[in-house]
Parts: structure tokens; sequence; C-alpha cells
């Protein structure tokens, strides 16, 4: 997990350790907050394009 620098906001970026393949995350302001059910959707759909879940 990195941060992309002082002018990302609150964006975290994940990479997979074999792969080239990342997910930037936009992480909420209010800490404690739920991840929107979009967000998770979205994240979801992206892993099983990438074939990295089933």
């Amino acid at each position: 997990m990195n941060n992309k620098g002082k002018t990302s906001g609150s964006r975290v970026k994940f990479k997979h350790d074999n792969s080239n393949l990342a997910i930037i995350i936009h992480k909420p302001h209010t800490q404690g907050a739920p991840i929107r059910e979009e967000a998770l959707r979205n994240i979801y759909n992206y892993l099983i394009n990438e074939n990295l879940i089933s």
C-alpha cells in the first residue's frame, strides 16, 4: 500500500505483488466511515475481471 504523495488527497494505491495490476482507492475523510457499497462493488468487479479472485 503506497500513498501517492502530498497532492494525492486521500488516495491509496494497492498493487498486486505478482503483476503490474494496481487499484487506487479514495479513503473516506471521516475516520471509521464505512466504504460505500458502489466502491466496494467496483473493487470486487475489478478483481473478478482481472482473475485475481473467483
